[in-house]
């Protein structure tokens, strides 16, 4: 289990976000929200989460994917899992497209959450994040 039981949810749907939020405080995390990428990059370096959940479409400029990299190639580095969150499966499927995304399997470390998901898969999901080693 991580020491650092900080979690940075990054999405800008309302319900999913609470719902994550109220799951992840129920598991002893504490939760941080970015609603940008760019807020997401300044969270990290203030916080330093164990885990990040980056929604794929976002406000501001940056999508999932640009602020993956951001995170993994930025100074400092993050060295914790990024999780792709996204309600849109056909997404996922591009992001398997090294042409498009030559990183994406690097940056994403922590996997892809479906959204809608159920409760019970969610919390499994977390914690098998949170058992595996971090870079």
């Amino acid at each position: 289990m991580a020491q650092n039981r900080k979690v940075l949810i990054t999405e800008d749907e309302p319900s999913i976000k609470d719902l994550m939020s109220q799951l992840l405080q129920g598991e002893g995390y504490e939760v941080l929200h970015a609603g940008t990428g760019k807020d997401a990059l300044e969270a990290m370096k203030r916080e330093n989460p164990c885990m990040i959940f980056l929604d794929f479409k976002m406000p501001g400029g940056m999508n999932g994917y640009e602020t993956a990299e951001a995170l993994k190639t930025g100074e400092p580095p993050y060295r914790g899992k990024i999780v792709l969150v996204s309600g849109n499966f056909r997404q996922y499927e591009q992001m398997q497209n090294p042409e498009k995304y030559p990183r994406a399997d690097e940056f994403f470390d922590g996997g892809y959450l479906d959204k809608p998901f159920k409760i019970a898969e969610f919390l499994e999901f977390v914690s098998r994040i949170d058992a595996s080693p971090s870079q």
